[in-house]
């Protein structure tokens, strides 16, 4: 749509001039290459027993919510990135002056400029995702939680990689896909707990 680009130039043309910015708004996105933070969180959640199921939940949604995003839905739409695109050239001039990869193992850099196709963004469903199922299962750390996942999904729009409407769905997409998960993650341990208790029941008698 001509005026998300209109909008994502007028960002580069206003907000870029700000390098401190450019710099921390560079690292913060990378934490949300590959859903990494979030990955990384939901492993430290199932070390812990008091949030192992919150953890699970987290990863198991991290999977299923966000492959279907990165593996299904992106290769049906192939939405080009606005970088890509005719009317793009200054943003990937841009992103390409930022995205150097943060390291380099063998010759392959990482974190690097974004790939593939644009729709919806994968950094926005697995960040609204992840704060979304931390706001069902444990409010005390959601607030950090959707301040940096909402700094993530800001931060695609920012750097002119993804248009406003892959991260407005894309953020539909997770809060949908958390309270789907998590419904399904209640119901299975509910299951569990169930049959434990009948296992008891039945050894008492």
């Amino acid at each position: 749509m001509t005026w998300e680009l209109d909008f994502l130039n007028w960002i580069n043309e206003s907000l870029h001039g700000w390098e401190f910015l450019n710099v921390l708004l560079r690292y913060i996105t990378a934490l949300g290459d590959g859903g990494f933070i979030w990955f990384v969180l939901g492993i430290v959640l199932v070390c812990i027993k008091k949030t192992r199921v919150c953890g699970l939940t987290m990863l198991a949604g991290m999977i299923v919510i966000s492959g279907l995003n990165n593996y299904v839905v992106k290769l049906i739409v192939q939405r080009l990135r606005p970088m890509d695109v005719a009317g793009g050239e200054e943003l990937r001039a841009f992103a390409e002056s930022v995205f150097t990869p943060i390291f380099t193992i063998g010759g392959k850099g990482f974190f690097g400029i974004p790939t593939g196709y644009s729709f919806m963004s994968g950094h926005t469903v697995s960040s609204c995702l992840s704060a979304t199922i931390l706001f069902l299962y444990n409010k005390k750390i959601v607030i950090p939680a959707i301040i940096l996942g909402a700094t993530i999904a800001l931060s695609r729009l920012y750097f002119g990689v993804h248009y406003p409407t892959d991260v407005l769905c894309g953020a539909a997409f997770g809060i949908g896909g958390a309270f789907l998960v998590t419904f399904v993650s209640r119901k299975i341990v509910a299951s569990i707990e169930k049959k434990k208790s009948l296992k008891t029941t039945r050894s008492i008698s």
